[in-house]
């Protein structure tokens, strides 16, 4: 019997070109926690990392890093108001020039560092104060891998030589409409509107059996023939249910639920829970879903002029008491410019 040519089937396999889905790029948005580390890659391919300290009251270090050969990268620490930090950070003890801010190459060349250290430190007016590194390496060879920088130069983790004009470029962010700030409302139209809204409604939101149920309404001017009316009810702490029409600034006003467009990804919720409150100048209604101390979801819709479209969406899985303004951004959409009157 003719022994099998192992050899040669290695090397026809060797010579046959990869297939298209081996080098296919992670799909995004993307978020992941590393022990002390969060991560979210936005549907760009922007790539935001956050660590707070532990202590009362902590400085935190952030990592930004765009997509594309020539993605910028910056690196922050941050502080609360009342805490200020005292000369050089210090990395598993040893004094660092150059941690509190840096950007670029120095940014990049400073987080090859960081990420093989324990603890960064640092002296303050309320005493010494530490965040944790352990974690930041994974979560800078995601962002490599999210980027498709992995084998290449301007990698972090897993550097290599191929060129860096083979990574892929920036995924354009999708644009939404700018809004005209639409005709105010008086405060006897808003009381009066909101409670017809209510009556028309009840049917649709009312759970009689339930004390929390009350409905409060907020009217809002939408567009110049639109108002917007939320409807706040079944609360539990900061958290409540709401419901938003859309009706008519005229009576009988005709209510209709209004739509809330999500893109098509598990992540980004969609649920009309939480705390809301809407910005009639730029037509933005905010969402902040708490889970715990500064950690939750925050989401951002924009209205269009039929219906709410996602703008910007943050998550936050780990509990650390960040301010939503420092949640890494998983969903950002470009806005056009207003149109002139």
């Amino acid at each position: 019997m003719t022994p099998h040519n192992h050899t040669g089937l290695l090397l026809v396999l060797a010579c046959l070109p990869v297939p298209a889905w081996a080098n296919a790029p992670e799909p995004v948005p993307r978020y992941a926690e590393f022990k002390a580390w969060q991560v979210g890659c936005d549907n760009t391919r922007r790539c935001t990392a956050v660590s707070a300290s532990t202590d009362t009251p902590g400085m935190g270090l952030e990592i930004f890093r765009d997509a594309g050969p020539g993605g910028a990268t910056r690196l922050s620490v941050f502080t609360p108001a009342g805490l200020r930090l005292h000369g050089d950070l210090g990395v598993d003890g040893h004094a660092v020039p150059g941690v509190r801010q840096a950007q670029g190459q120095a940014a990049i060349d400073l987080l090859r560092r960081l990420r093989n250290a324990d603890t960064l430190d640092a002296s303050s007016n309320q005493g010494e104060r530490h965040i944790s590194l352990q974690g930041m390496s994974a979560a800078l060879l995601l962002i490599d891998s999210v980027q498709s920088r992995l084998d290449h130069p301007s990698a972090v983790v897993r550097t290599g030589s191929q060129p860096d004009s083979g990574i892929p470029a920036a995924i354009s962010a999708p644009s939404l409409p700018g809004v005209i700030p639409a005709p105010s409302l008086s405060a006897v139209e808003a009381q009066t509107m909101g409670e017809e809204v209510m009556r028309l409604t009840q049917d649709q939101w009312s759970e009689p059996g339930l004390s929390n149920w009350t409905a409060t309404a907020q009217v809002s001017p939408l567009d110049t023939a639109h108002v917007l009316v939320g409807l706040r009810y079944g609360c539990d702490g900061d958290n409540c249910m709401y419901s938003y029409y859309r009706a008519a600034r005229t009576a009988p006003y005709q209510p209709t639920v209004l739509a809330f467009i999500t893109p098509p990804y598990d992540d980004l919720g969609g649920e009309m829970y939480g705390q809301f409150t809407f910005d009639a100048g730029n037509g933005e209604l905010t969402q902040l879903a708490a889970h715990g101390a500064g950690c939750g979801t925050r989401a951002v819709w924009a209205y269009d002029g039929t219906a709410m479209q996602l703008k910007e969406f943050r998550s936050m899985r780990g509990c650390q008491g960040l301010d939503p303004a420092r949640w890494p951004v998983i969903w950002r959409t470009a806005t056009q410019a207003t149109p002139s009157k």
